[in-house]
């Protein structure tokens, strides 16, 4: 086993005893003041050493007060004229001794002016050095187990090694992960300088489990003459930074900052150097399933490296998209239809906390026709970005169109030139249909109408006629049927044609065209007859019978009469011509004479009745007088004379006495012959 090994066990036991003896004087309270000694400048809980020679100089170290603010007193415990009093003590005289044995503090003195002790070496071997408090007028407390150090008293000539802690510095601090390498310096004049790791305590402190907290590196060393020497150094690790605070937003994002649907925020705290120290405040994950204004999520940390935030984040969420009400301004009618243009009033509002960014016009119009119409507005947005677009309710029915109203007769017209006409009457039914809509709907119905029902016409002329409707949604239809050309009048004639008389015998006649006229359709000349013709075969009224039809097949008839006469000569005297006033007796029979022949100049052999007869005369007329000079025997009677000739006694009355008198005769040729002489009768 080589030197330098058995110099470092020789130390490890050492350092054990030492070790145990501080373990059992470092009793102080946690807040207590300090009482230390300068063998190195670290408060802890291992015994230093001082090593001695045995029969050589003593050795001495400085004791001194640390403030540690504990105990419910800041600064220092020895204020004013309180003091304190230690006593001081060797466990092993025979080993080495101490001096003074009593110390009284009576202010903090530091390393470089407290009490100085001295310790004399006797004997080889270890001892402790302890102090005891036993008089304390500060009212606070102090701990004496840090001032605990260890006397090792080695054989001469050896003299003590010098250990010394490098790497690091006592009371320094260092950042996780950088703390240096301890190492420990061995100085020895027998052994010869040698450097070996220091060795290093766990971490302490209430983020020790971190890293973070107090350590003390620690060197022992005992030479090939058994005198050990130690050294330690205390310092401290930190964390250097504090935690790291960050967020994720996640969510349907609108306008304006705005989220337009479920928004959640998560938190992101890390604190790599001291996670067991890390405090949060808030930091609380959270979706927002609800509308709200701009609210604000705070975050804040802390831990061994500090402090963090507060961070807020602000959420404004409004998932909630406008609406948009429309309704009819007015109310349709009692059939539910409206006949015009249908005004919508629009109200928008935004259930959400952003508020409108789009104007709500106040107004619109439905402008068209057909069932179940309805406006709609939008789109309409809020300041989020929702968008709705609305449809006014109730949904409106539009009838613009008034019913057609057309008429219809069963009646057949006769085409006339072209130009339809009835006969005699015509009745036209009247019908109402409410057109299709645009929309291609049925419209809203024929209510009433049409009105009249029906138009009858049966005089004759061109007619016009109307009739209304009204449909459910109000509009009035007007039918109109015009120009109804009715006939409701037969055929009408003129004067009968002239003609005649006409000679017995002269053959046919022509007579005609009659004039004949018809208000309504017009004489059918084609189908009328408006000429005819006389036969002269025999004497009389001949009749001709013309008949006019128009164009609707009314028939008129017109007889006309023309007379067939005798070629009559005259009367011969007694009876002087017309020019003669004959002058007779009244009751006298006045033989009155004549012959008839035909057109051919034959006689008339078979003469019927005669008859004479008188009208009234002035007897003024004539421009001479004659006497009737022959009488006729017996009473009144016709004589067929023969070749034609007749004689007809013609008695006359008294009555006739002192009147004047115009005489005919009628022979049966239709006309009797009036005017053939004009008599004049006397008593």
């Amino acid at each position: 086993m080589d030197v330098s090994t058995r110099l470092r066990r020789r130390g490890r036991r050492s350092l054990v005893v030492a070790a145990l003896l501080a373990s059992v004087a470092f009793t102080g309270g946690a807040n207590a003041d300090d009482i230390s000694n300068t063998l190195d400048l670290t408060l802890d809980a291992v015994a230093e050493t001082m090593p001695l020679v045995e029969g050589a100089s003593s050795g001495t170290t400085r004791l001194y007060v640390q403030p540690r603010n504990g105990d419910g007193k800041n600064g220092c415990n020895l204020t004013g004229s309180t003091t304190l009093t230690v006593s001081v003590a060797s466990s092993n005289a025979a080993v080495a001794t101490v001096s003074p044995t009593s110390i009284t503090f009576s202010s903090c003195a530091d390393a470089a002016t407290g009490p100085l002790l001295t310790v004399t070496p006797h004997g080889q071997g270890s001892a402790t050095v302890t102090l005891v408090e036993t008089a304390n007028t500060t009212g606070a407390t102090f701990s004496v187990a840090p001032a605990t150090f260890t006397v090792v008293v080695s054989p001469p000539p050896n003299s003590p090694p010098q250990v010394a802690v490098a790497g690091v510095t006592g009371g320094a601090s260092y950042a996780e992960g950088a703390v240096p390498a301890a190492t420990c310096l061995v100085t020895d004049a027998e052994d010869g300088d040698s450097t070996f790791p220091a060795t290093l305590s766990a971490i302490s402190g209430p983020d020790a489990a971190d890293g973070i907290g107090t350590q003390e590196a620690s060197c022992a060393y005992t030479d090939t003459g058994g005198l050990m020497a130690s050294a330690s150094e205390n310092y401290g690790i930190v964390d250097p930074t504090p935690p790291a605070i960050g967020y994720l937003l996640s969510g349907p994002a609108g306008l304006d900052g705005w989220f337009v649907g479920d928004v959640t925020i998560t938190w992101n705290v890390s604190e790599p150097e001291s996670p067991g120290s890390l405090a949060k405040t808030g930091c609380v994950d959270a979706t927002i399933v609800a509308d709200q204004p701009a609210t604000a999520f705070s975050c804040s940390a802390r831990s061994a490296g500090g402090s963090a935030g507060p961070v807020d984040v602000v959420i404004k969420r409004d998932a909630s998209p406008p609406t948009v009400t429309g309704i009819p301004a007015a109310a349709p009618n009692a059939d539910g239809w409206y006949g015009g243009d249908v005004t919508i009033d629009w109200s928008c509002a935004d259930v959400g906390p952003s508020g409108l960014a789009d104007v709500c016009p106040a107004t619109t119009a439905i402008v068209g026709e057909g069932r179940d119409l309805a406006a709609t507005l939008g789109p309409i947005r809020d300041n989020a970005g929702n968008v709705t677009t609305g449809t006014s309710l109730p949904a409106v029915s539009i009838d613009r169109t008034a019913p057609h109203v057309t008429a219809s007769t069963g009646s057949v017209a006769v085409v006339v030139g072209g130009t339809p006409w009835y006969k005699d009457d015509v009745t036209f039914t009247w019908s109402a249909t409410d057109p299709i809509l645009a929309d291609g709907s049925a419209g809203s119905g024929v209510k009433t109408g049409p009105t009249p029902a029906t138009a009858a016409f049966s005089t004759t002329g061109t007619h016009s006629a109307s009739s209304e409707s009204t449909d459910s949604a109000g509009n009035t239809g007007t039918g109109l049927v015009g120009g109804v050309n009715v006939d409701a009048s037969a055929p009408t004639f003129g004067p009968c044609p002239a003609g005649g008389p006409f000679v017995l015998n002269s053959g046919a006649h022509a007579v005609g065209p009659i004039g004949a006229s018809d208000t309504g359709s017009g004489v059918d000349a084609a189908a009328s007859t408006l000429a005819g013709s006389v036969d002269t075969g025999s004497v009389g009224s001949k009749a001709v019978t013309f008949t006019a039809v128009d164009g609707v097949g009314h028939t008129a008839s017109k007889t006309c009469h023309y007379d067939v006469n005798y070629v009559f000569s005259g009367l011969f005297a007694p009876i002087d011509r017309p020019s003669t006033l004959n002058v007779s007796r009244a009751g006298q029979a006045i033989p009155l004479k004549w012959r008839l022949t035909d057109a051919l100049g034959q006689p008339v052999l078979d003469l019927g009745s005669v008859r004479a007869f008188v009208t009234g005369s002035s007897c003024a007329l004539g421009a001479t007088t004659d006497l009737v000079e022959e009488a006729a025997a017996g009473s009144s009677g016709l004589q067929n004379l023969g070749d034609g000739y007749y004689q007809l006694n013609w008695k006359t009355p008294t009555s006739y006495a002192g009147s004047c008198k115009s005489l005919g005769l009628d022979l049966g040729e239709g006309t009797p012959r009036a005017g053939l002489a004009y008599m004049s009768f006397r008593k």
